[in-house]
């Protein structure tokens, strides 16, 4: 049996190969100094696992199952640096080989390295070990309440943020049906976008993200504002006197509220029992003046914005006035009135003038019907010699001429034929009209 060296002379730190070459067949053994010398095997690292996943907040334990012949000396590394395994750090190296990670965070996610090394050899081996760390998802959102205006050309997106491991999945509540030509999402459901925003795309968007660990949900509260509208009436035009309305109609959503504004003095006009008031949203005037012309305009007010139409209030003056009608009706009233009460006076001697000349003329009563054709008279006149009265009459009878024409004497039309004539002495005429009776008898 021989032993061959691979070298006579060997330096120190030098690898060295001794082979022994037997004669015949057996078991070889080496010896040291009268000590066997183990076979080496190399570092191995078994069944030791090269994941772990651990949920935030708890303790996370990472073992290293190292074997190796000779004896095998463990070390863990994480970015190249040795991880220590003094006691009171958060991660830290155990006495059987495991890492320690207290408390575990999002930041200790990573990869560990366990390094096996022979005892007193340059022998080693590496085993790279993944460390994940799990968070239940969560949602962000950069507005809980959206408001928009309504419209063809509006679109509005609602975005949803999430956080967690495994990346959790998203899916979304609306309150309307989808619908993929309005409804339209990004790559990983983050963003929900709107096209064309209706009134009936108001209510709750509800975002959810879902992974192994854990679900969350986050709400996102949509206002769809309705156009602000605002109708009125017609430009008006009244006379001064009259009562004008303007109505006038606002809507949205939510509802506006409605105000007229008077625009010649910018003053807002109020409800109330005024001449010039709003009644249940309708301009109100009385007794419309000039200066009430001009322009006004109804508002509608909301959170959403303002709307406005103008209206214009053209006024004129009345043609004929209140007092010049009852002028008017007095005068046609009196010449009616003393028409026919001159022809009541005039044929059956009654009425107001009748009274009127008795009290200015006193016997003397003008305007008799009993005329007289006086044969002894000139300058062409005609007397009125006597005039019966009814009995118990106080009146005694006058003497009234009048001119004839083309030598006949005119008289007016009466129901009753004309008295007899009386032809007596200038005497008679002036006696009373019982006492010239009395002589006619005689």
């Amino acid at each position: 049996m021989d032993i061959i060296m691979s070298k006579q002379d060997v330096l120190l730190g030098e690898e060295i190969l001794l082979l022994c070459k037997a004669g015949a067949e057996g078991e070889i053994t080496w010896l040291k100094d009268g000590e066997e010398i183990d076979e080496e095997k190399g570092p191995s690292f078994g069944s030791t696992d090269a994941y772990h996943e651990f949920l935030e907040g708890t303790d996370g334990i990472v073992p290293c199952l190292v074997m190796g012949q000779p004896a095998v000396d463990v070390h863990w590394l994480r970015d190249g640096e040795e991880i220590s395994s003094i006691g009171g750090k958060r991660v830290r190296r155990l006495p059987n080989n495991t890492v320690l990670i207290e408390k575990v965070k999002t930041e200790d996610a990573g990869t560990y390295v366990c390094k096996a090394q022979i005892k007193g050899r340059p022998v080693s081996q590496q085993l790279p070990i993944s460390v994940v760390v799990n968070t239940p998802p969560s949602v962000r959102l950069r507005e809980e309440v959206k408001k928009v205006l309504a419209g063809p050309e509006t679109n509005v997106s609602l975005l949803c943020l999430v956080d967690g491991l495994p990346k959790p999945n998203i899916t979304w509540n609306m309150p309307v049906t989808f619908d993929p030509s309005h409804h339209q999402f990004n790559s990983d459901y983050s963003q929900l976008t709107i096209k064309s925003v209706a009134r009936g795309d108001y209510g709750e968007y509800i975002c959810t993200a879902t992974n192994k660990i854990a679900n969350s949900t986050a709400t996102i509260m949509l206002h769809v504002y309705g156009p602000r509208g605002v109708c009125v009436s017609r430009a008006a035009e009244c006379v001064s006197g009259e009562h004008v309305s303007v109505s006038c109609n606002v809507s949205g959503h939510p509802q506006p509220e409605l105000h007229w504004l008077n625009k010649q003095n910018g003053r807002t006009l109020d409800s109330g029992s005024g001449r010039v008031r709003v009644e249940d949203g309708a301009l109100v005037i009385d007794e419309v003046v000039p200066s009430d012309g001009g322009l006004y305009s109804c508002m509608a007010v909301s959170n959403s914005g303002n709307a406005s139409r103008d209206v214009a209030i053209y006024t004129k003056e009345s043609s004929m006035t209140k007092g010049t009608m009852f002028g008017i009706v007095m005068v046609i009233f009196l010449v009616v009135f003393l028409v026919v009460d001159a022809t009541c006076c005039y044929r059956n001697r009654c009425g107001l003038l009748m009274s009127i000349s008795t009290k200015l003329f006193g016997q003397k009563v003008p305007g008799l019907k009993m005329l007289e054709e006086g044969e002894g008279t000139t300058n062409e006149e005609v007397k009125l010699n006597g005039l019966s009265t009814p009995r118990g009459s106080v009146q005694n009878a006058g003497v009234q001429t009048f001119p004839k024409e083309g030598g006949r004497c005119r008289r007016s039309p009466a129901t009753k034929p004309p008295l007899p004539n009386m032809r007596k002495n200038r005497q008679d005429q002036t006696l009373p009209m019982h006492e010239a009776r009395n002589r006619k008898k005689k």
